[in-house]
């Protein structure tokens, strides 16, 4: 059995281990430890799982708060008196990831129409359509666009037509026709292309809306390829009334 030194300090130990201010034979003796040591063993997994939460906070945090966060660490600074400033780092760290959760939530706490919830669930993953489309598919091969599925669905309560068309580069573009107006998405901004519509960003896709001559939504995962698919739209040679 490995013996522990006689001020033996998990919190303080492991934050030197993690650091990597061991030296090669301390890393081997401490990992020795370790075989041994539960409360070592525990402050390990816990340091790991806070860089993990860590690292994930910052991917999906604000930029803005990101150059925050780098302002706050660098005032920590360097020096050769780290362990002895461990606990504030350790404190400190705490709050940043907290800043971080706490902006990650906001984030995705905004509430999205319901119609548009459904409008981009179905864009991941188009589902069977319920019946036959009540509009004809508007040609949009003017763009380099495909029809490869068309039939009526329902957005929530909203009935509407949707087509899925695929570009030449291999892009998936879904349109929605509909009688009503789609309501707005959340965080949308005014767009002037073929109709005054709206533009908006959400969960990874992008939006388009307008609403001549008939309501219209495109959904996809690339910006240029839903304008492109927009301005075949307004090129298009068939009736969109009803």
């Amino acid at each position: 059995m490995i013996s522990r030194p006689p001020h033996h300090d998990p919190e303080r130990d492991v934050a030197a281990y993690i650091a990597g201010e061991l030296s090669p034979k301390g890393v081997q003796r401490f990992e020795a430890h370790l075989l041994d040591c539960d409360r070592c063993w525990r402050e390990v997994e816990l340091n790991r799982s806070g860089r993990r939460m860590a690292e994930w906070s910052w991917e999906a945090a604000p930029a803005h708060l990101r150059e925050n966060v780098r302002a706050a660490v660098a005032l920590l600074g360097p020096g050769p008196r780290r362990r002895a400033r461990w606990r504030l780092v350790a404190l400190s760290a705490t709050t940043l990831i907290s800043m971080l959760l706490a902006a990650v939530l906001v984030s995705h706490s905004v509430s999205q129409p319901r119609v548009i919830e459904a409008a981009l669930a179905f864009s991941r993953a188009p589902i069977t359509p319920a019946g036959p489309a009540e509009r004809p598919a508007p040609d949009l091969s003017a763009g380099g666009f495909e029809l490869v599925r068309e039939g009526v669905t329902r957005l929530e309560s909203m009935p509407a037509d949707a087509f899925v068309y695929r570009g030449s580069s291999g892009g998936r573009v879904v349109l929605f026709l509909a009688s009503a107006a789609f309501p707005e998405a959340a965080g949308a901004t005014e767009h002037g292309g073929m109709a005054q519509g709206w533009a908006a960003r959400a969960d990874g896709l992008f939006l388009l809306c307008g609403s001549r001559p008939t309501s219209f939504l495109f959904v996809g995962t690339d910006a240029q390829l839903l304008r492109r698919a927009e301005r075949a739209l307004a090129a298009a040679r068939v009736s969109m009334g009803g």
